[in-house]
Order: structure tokens, then C-alpha cells, then sequence
């Protein structure tokens, strides 16, 4: 291999290979400069960064703060906020200045009326993309397991196939890596694709000046999982003044481009060539005298290096090719009246679903003024359950296809087989929409620029890995951080300059977290190091029962769960395991330690708002787990003789005993055995919730992949209503999809200790699949509540360990309409059949076919 080899610091030398690294030129620990404490870094960061206090009540913070000192003769951290300012300026690291340069038109002018933008000064704001990159690969925080990739590779499943993850192990960055190790000058260079992406923002629709089209940059050898966790791996590098460009095929004639060949750089230099200006112009697209600033770049065909964007050409795309032609269709169709009627109808069946985790509830069904990429992906998880039996089925089927293509493309692994089986849904999608063709909906065709787009999606896979390391939604949640926070921070007065130096600030800031944390500096928290080094000062012995003492584990929330259970290899990542371990978790079994780590970034893992029903987790990849919430619901009883009779459940009793039965291993139906774990005195703690952490790299999740959801079964939520969510218990490890999973609705989370172990377990009701198969229409599998013989929900008591994840199940609305003002708290109590979300997010679409 002649690509990446280790060298000395400034590259004159090669190392032998498996030679240890050369030593960080960096302080000592203990070292906080330019800061004289941990104390004073937390604080700044604290302040600057997550509370983003302003200047004023920085100073009066400190006045105080001082005051409070004054009789002790101590100091606040800081004197005042420009002292805090000063101290995160002289940061050395992350420090990559901005400066700026004018442009405007120097060509010929017209006579008369002269465009405004042939006489007006374009500013663009930039940093030196060189030394952004150096600080990308410098960066300590990308040190994991598979993090940060140093040479071009290729995997291959179990199968012999390739396997295509990360922008490494694509097929244009092996052909980069050839042309490296051709060229004997280049010998032993690590190969660095920069990635560059770009978007308009809008940061107020009340003032003017409000665009801002920020400029961001990442590198391919950083894992696509570490791009996705925000963890300062794309960074903003300049602000543009904000230009349009033009598609250079007839919106009439896009598809001809799969049957033609596609544009390249040297197409368009011999079209220069031979055409003139005007024929360039109006057949091509082409401004003669622009020129591409990648043009003369030896490696960067600006035509071949251009990737899928799944937000802007997928996702967003689907309210105007999904939904806006189903509305055009119903009005073609059934006239205005009618068509009116039936999206009305469509509206509530939306208000209707149920709630889910990360979920958004249309209130009002669809009818809103600003539609976002969120509204979009929210849509696309409901909309199919919501036209089921209102429109014609070849809408049904094509809107089917069109999620199953876009869901596909988006998995974070791919694979031959997986690639072939979009490209397939594509074809049948476009089979399918066919109808609205025929039907007047689109009498002049689909050549539309982001519909001809996906035929591009799976060549894009094959050139630079799995698109959704890619996808402009990582630019578009920088955007927060990058414009819209610094921006409300400004005085709104030419904000630009001071929305630059915040995101020098912040960049400097994360770079001596990564660094202090690095150095070993930032173990624990801030208190409990000052209570050691108190102690330790005062005392030579142990810290004594004031440490011992000090409850912080109880500081965290309820959401602060530390990952558990084995290593997992991420081939084996995605699927369930319901195997349960010898002595079962109990509520709070999180609770050790770990909760008291800190992250790199400064915040406990997992430390979420109680509120909050889903969670990124840090740390490597681990096999699945679930465990109750720390805090007990309030107003249950404590036996479960009286437990019973509060939720009107008298047969609860009997199936504890049945419970236990089998987790002894002895037989529940005899009387015997049964009466002898029939204990209405047991002693059971309830739980408002449980929390399931798992495997889900494509949806928002850690660096390792694992996200964390919860399951809520309350008699009130948020004072909407109870509200009981639905579950997958694993039944079969060994089958594939929704036939080694049963769905479950659960009714009560509850813990209780027998002969000293501790049970965790849910009450649940249970669903039964209807028919073998999915269903055609739709693709997913259809349940009904399961009835006794008095048309009863009968329940059950299962250990939480056969808890998988959170099920989302669509109504099956049938042919009646919904009474106007049915709420969405009702829907799991009202329909006779469901369907079997896999849609819900991109884990569910993995697992539950």
C-alpha cells in the first residue's frame, strides 16, 4: 500500500510501518492556559456556548458572583464579559481567521437601463479552507473505532458483494487512491476529499437582509456516523452572496441524459469551443465567459464529483410529487366540491394518528403556509395510512414505491443487492405514475429536474458510499448553530461581522474541550473534582463519606441511561436480541458510574429533558436494551392485590402468578403452582415510562449508531389524555422482519422483587398479524387487537428484556368517515385493524417488513 504511510511531523521522513506515532507537541496536563482553571473553562463554555448569555448580564453575574466572595477575599471567574471574551479569543487552537473579498461585474454593459447586478459589490466572507481541513485531521475527538479513515477501501458482505458505508469505500476514492499510488511524487499521501456543501438560510422574515447562504466543509476519511453526530466535523469555511444557477437540460428532455452519456468538464470545454455564446446560452445552459472555480483543479471534475442530495431531491419533493398530485388528481377527478370533501376527510384520518416518538401531529391534517424538509419526512410516515381507500389504487401503489425508493437509498449500509432493489422500486414507481398521466394530472410527462434526479442516486452510492453522510440536512441543522444562533446573538446591525467572530468563538471553544479532554483534564465533573482535591488537600485518606455522599447520579434525569451489554460488531448491529440476561435489569439499572462520565462535547451522556421522548447515545455500538425510568408515577397503589382494583384489572393478579410460573421454569396452568404465586400482597413499584436504547445509525443517533426512544404508558399525558404506546416484543430471533416480532400495546410499567431478584416487566395487550403476508396495497403488515371469547382485551405479563423498540400502528380507517373533533388519543381503542408502521423512521423500515 502506498497511500497514507506514516511519516515524521513535517513529512520529510518515512516511518517504518507500525512504528508508534510521533508525539504530540502539546502541554502538560493540568495546563488550562489560556484559562487559570477547569472552573473558568466550564464557565466560559457554559455561558458563551450552551446558555449564550449576553454581554450585560455577564457583567452583573460576575458583580454578583464577586459580591458573594467579597468576605472570603475571592474572586468570580471573570471580572467582566470582556474579560470572559478576551480569554476564549487568545484560544491557539481552532483559530482559522476570517477576511473577506469584493467582487462585481467588469464585463460590458448595455446602453440604457443597466441590470443592478452589473453595478452592485458582492462581498463573500472566508476562512482558509487549507487550514480548516488541517484542523479536521488533526482533531483528537475522531480517534474511534472506524471514526476517521485513512486510506481508500472496499468491504465485502458475507454474501461476496460489496458492502458501501462511508466516502472511502466508494468507487471514485479507490480510482483516487490508483492515481496516487501511479504517480511515484505522491507516494505514501493520504488522500483528503474535501466535501463542500452549501445552502440558503433565512434567519428572520420580518427585516431585510435576511438570506444568508453559508459555505460548509467536511472530510470524506470522517465516518459518516461522526458528520451526522455533530461532533464539529463540518464546519462553516464562508458566506456567499447568494447566487442561482441554471439547469443545463431542457426540462422537457432530462431523462434523454440516461441514454446520451452525462456532462463532463471536457464536454462543456469542446462546447465552448465550437459553439458562440448564444447557442451555449440557450441549448446548453453554458456562460461562456464563466468558468468553474474547480476548472484547472487536477482532481475535481466538477460534473463527476456533484453527489445526491436526499433532502432537497427526495425528501422535501415528496409534498409536491406525492401530495400535491393526489390533491390535482381528486380535483380532475371529482371537481372541487367533492375533491374538497375527501382531502377534509384525508386531514382528519392525519390528526387522527396516533402519537409517536419524534413524531409531528398535524393538528389540522396537511393544511399549513411554510412547508419544511421536517413536515415533509413526517408526512411521508403517515400518508400512505391516511389515502388507503380514498384514492385509486394505483396512487396507493405509487406512493408505496415512491417511500420504499426513498427509504432504501437512504440506508446507511449498502449493498449489490440492496442498490438493485431501488433501482427496481424506482422502475415500479415510475410504472405507476403513469396513471397520473393518463389521468390529465401530468399530460406533459415527469421530466422534472429532482424526479430525473433519482435515476442518479444509486451511481452516486457506488462513487461515494451511502448518500446519507452526505445529505444536505447536515447543512441545514448547522444552520442553527452557524447562522440562526449567532444572528439573534447579534445587535442586528450588519450582524454578519459578528455572527463570524461567534463561530470563531465556538470553534475555539470545542477545539479546548477536545484538547483538555484529551490531556485527561475534564474526568467527572467540575464539583466532584474540587470536592477531591478539597479532601485530598485536608485529608491523606480516603475521600471521605461527604464524597461518598455526594448524589450525582440524582442530578441527572430520567433520561440518563449509560449504554450496557457487549460490544457489537456493526454487520451484526441491526438486529434484535432478545436473549435475557441471567439476572434480569431492573428500573434505574443505568444507574452506576457511568452516568457521572462526561462527553467530549461537555454534557452527560444521555442527559435529556424528561420531556423528551428520544435521545442520540454516545459510545460504541451495543446490543439492544430497555430499561424503566428512574422515577416512579405517583399515585399507585403498592400491592398489587389493591394495584388491580386502581386499574381495573382483576385478572392482574393471576398474571404475575402465570409470570413468575415461567420464569421458574415450572408450569403455570397447574392449580397448585399457580396458587403458589398468587401473592396480592406483593410489593410492585410503577413506572410512567421505559427507555429503549438500540441500533439505528440512519436515524439521529451517537457516533456509534445507538439512539435511545421512549415508551410511555400514563393515564395523562400533557393533559391531552392518556396515553398507552405500542411496542414489538421479539418472539423469533431466527426470523426475519415482522415475522420474528409480535406487536403489543402496553398498559402498565411496573418492577417488583421476588425471592430477591428483580423483575422488570410490562402489563400488554396483544395484536394478531392478519394474513401471512403484508399487505399489497400498502407493504405493511396489517394486526388486529386480539379478543377473548367476551370480545375482551385479554393481557399479559412480560419481562422488559422481550421488549425490542416502540411500534407505531397506522389506523385502518375503512369506509366511514371520522366524526369530526376524534382525537388522536382515541385511535388505538377505536379501529378494528391496524397497520404496522415500517415507515415510522429508518430503523422500523430495516426491521419490520
Amino acid at each position: 500500500m502506498t497511500v497514507a504511510l506514516p511519516c515524521t511531523r513535517d513529512g520529510s521522513k518515512f516511518l517504518e510501518l507500525g512504528a508508534p506515532p510521533p508525539p504530540r507537541d502539546k502541554p502538560t496536563k493540568g495546563d488550562w492556559a489560556p484559562f487559570g482553571s477547569r472552573l473558568q473553562f466550564e464557565v466560559a463554555e457554559f455561558l458563551y456556548k450552551k446558555n449564550q448569555m449576553s454581554q450585560r448580564d455577564i457583567n452583573t453575574l460576575m458583580d454578583l458572583w464577586a459580591a458573594s466572595l467579597v468576605e472570603y477575599g475571592g474572586q468570580p471567574p471573570f471580572a467582566n464579559s470582556a474579560n470572559l471574551l478576551d480569554t476564549i479569543d487568545a484560544i491557539a487552537l481552532g483559530d482559522a481567521p476570517w477576511s473577506k473579498i469584493e467582487l462585481s461585474y467588469q464585463g460590458p454593459q448595455p446602453e440604457g437601463d443597466v441590470p443592478s447586478w452589473m453595478t452592485e459589490t458582492y462581498v463573500i466572507w472566508k476562512r482558509d479552507t487549507r487550514t480548516v481541513v488541517h484542523s479536521l485531521i488533526d482533531c483528537e475527538d475522531y480517534n474511534g473505532d472506524g471514526e476517521f479513515n485513512l486510506v481508500p477501501y472496499q468491504e465485502v458482505n458475507g454474501q461476496g458483494g460489496r458492502r458501501l458505508t462511508n466516502v472511502l469505500s466508494g468507487n471514485w476514492a479507490w480510482r483516487q487512491a490508483d492515481r496516487i499510488a501511479e504517480d511515484p511524487t505522491t507516494h505514501g499521501s493520504m488522500f483528503v476529499p474535501i466535501i463542500v456543501g452549501s445552502d440558503k438560510t433565512t434567519v428572520s422574515v420580518a427585516t431585510g437582509q435576511n438570506e444568508y447562504y453559508p459555505l460548509y466543509v467536511s472530510i470524506g476519511n470522517v465516518s459518516n456516523s461522526v458528520r451526522r453526530a455533530h461532533r464539529n466535523a463540518v464546519r462553516i469555511v464562508a458566506f456567499l452572496a447568494i447566487a442561482k444557477y441554471r439547469c443545463p437540460g431542457h426540462c422537457h428532455h432530462l431523462d434523454d441524459g440516461f441514454t446520451q452519456g452525462r456532462r463532463s468538464q471536457e464536454l462543456t470545454e469542446e462546447l465552448v469551443r465550437r459553439l458562440d455564446a448564444k447557442q451555449l446560452w440557450e441549448e446548453y445552459g453554458i456562460v461562456a465567459n464563466v468558468i468553474p472555480y474547480t476548472n484547472d483543479f487536477p482532481r475535481a471534475d466538477i460534473h463527476e464529483i456533484l453527489s445526491g442530495d436526499l433532502l432537497h431531491q427526495l425528501i422535501k419533493p415528496f409534498k409536491d410529487h406525492g401530495v400535491d398530485w393526489t390533491i390535482e388528481y381528486l380535483k380532475i377527478e371529482y371537481g372541487e366540491a367533492r375533491a374538497a370533501e375527501i382531502l377534509d376527510e384525508i386531514d382528519r384520518r392525519i390528526a387522527a394518528m396516533p402519537p409517536f416518538v419524534g413524531l409531528r401531529h398535524f393538528h389540522q391534517g396537511r393544511n399549513f403556509k411554510q412547508w419544511t424538509g421536517d413536515d415533509s419526512r413526517a408526512l411521508m410516515k403517515i400518508w400512505l395510512a391516511a389515502i388507503k381507500g380514498l384514492v385509486p389504487r394505483e396512487i396507493v401503489c405509487m406512493t408505496r414505491e415512491y417511500l420504499e425508493f426513498a427509504y432504501r437509498i437512504r440506508h446507511p449500509i449498502q449493498t449489490d443487492t440492496k442498490l438493485d432493489e431501488c433501482e427496481a422500486h424506482l422502475a415500479q414507481y415510475h410504472h405507476h405514475r403513469e396513471f397520473l398521466r393518463h389521468a390529465g394530472v401530468r399530460p406533459e410527462g415527469f421530466s422534472i429536474p429532482r424526479q430525473h434526479s433519482h435515476g442518479h442516486m444509486p451511481r452516486h452510492t457506488w462513487n461515494f458510499g451511502a448518500l446519507y453522510g452526505l445529505c444536505t440536512s447536515l447543512t441545514e441543522s448547522k444552520h442553527i448553530k452557524a447562522v440562526k444562533e449567532p444572528w439573534r446573538r447579534s445587535n442586528r446591525y450588519r450582524a454578519l461581522g459578528q455572527m463570524l467572530t461567534t463561530n470563531q468563538r465556538l470553534d475555539k471553544l470545542a477545539a479546548a474541550r477536545v484538547d483538555f479532554a484529551a490531556r485527561g483534564m475534564l474526568e467527572g465533573t467540575c464539583l466532584s473534582e474540587a470536592v477531591t482535591t478539597s479532601l485530598s488537600r485536608s485529608s491523606p485518606g480516603p475521600a471521605g463519606p461527604f464524597a461518598a455522599d455526594l448524589p450525582l447520579e440524582d442530578q441527572a434525569d430520567e433520561l440518563d441511561y449509560p449504554l450496557q451489554g457487549p460490544p457489537l460488531i456493526p454487520e451484526q448491529a441491526p438486529q434484535p436480541n432478545p436473549q435475557l440476561p441471567a439476572r434480569p435489569a431492573g428500573p434505574g439499572a443505568a444507574d452506576d458510574a457511568q452516568n457521572d462520565v462526561n462527553r467530549a462535547d461537555g454534557r452527560v451522556a444521555g442527559a435529556d429533558d424528561d420531556d423528551d421522548d428520544e435521545g442520540v447515545v454516545e459510545g460504541p455500538p451495543v446490543e439492544a436494551f430497555v430499561v424503566l425510568a428512574r422515577q416512579r408515577a405517583k399515585g399507585y397503589p403498592k400491592l398489587l392485590g389493591d394495584l388491580s382494583a386502581h386499574i381495573s384489572r382483576p385478572e392482574f393478579t393471576t398474571c404475575i402468578g402465570h409470570f413468575l410460573a415461567q420464569q421458574l421454569h415450572e408450569d403455570p396452568e397447574d392449580e397448585d403452582v399457580l396458587a403458589t404465586y398468587t401473592l396480592p400482597n406483593l410489593r410492585l413499584s410503577v413506572y410512567p415510562s421505559a427507555v429503549a436504547t438500540f441500533y439505528a445509525p440512519a436515524d439521529p443517533s451517537g457516533p456509534g449508531g445507538m439512539r435511545r426512544e421512549r415508551i410511555r404508558a400514563t393515564p395523562s399525558w400533557r393533559s391531552e389524555g392518556a396515553r398507552y404506546d405500542c411496542a414489538y416484543i421479539v418472539k423469533d430471533s431466527a426470523q426475519e422482519g415482522f415475522r420474528g416480532l409480535d406487536a403489543v400495546r402496553i398498559r402498565l410499567l411496573f418492577s417488583f422483587k421476588f425471592n430477591g431478584i428483580l423483575y422488570p416487566c410490562a402489563l400488554v395487550e396483544w395484536f394478531e398479524p392478519i394474513g401471512d403476508e403484508p399487505d399489497e396495497e400498502t407493504g405493511m403488515w396489517m394486526v388486529e387487537p386480539e379478543l377473548d371469547a367476551d370480545a375482551r382485551r385479554p393481557c399479559q405479563v412480560v419481562h422488559l428484556d422481550s421488549i425490542f423498540r416502540a411500534a407505531h400502528l397506522l389506523p385502518v380507517y375503512g369506509e366511514d368517515p371520522l366524526p369530526i373533533g376524534f382525537r388522536a388519543q382515541d385511535s388505538l381503542d377505536a379501529f378494528r385493524a391496524y397497520l404496522v408502521s415500517k415507515y415510522v423512521d429508518y430503523h422500523a423500515h430495516e426491521h419490520v417488513f
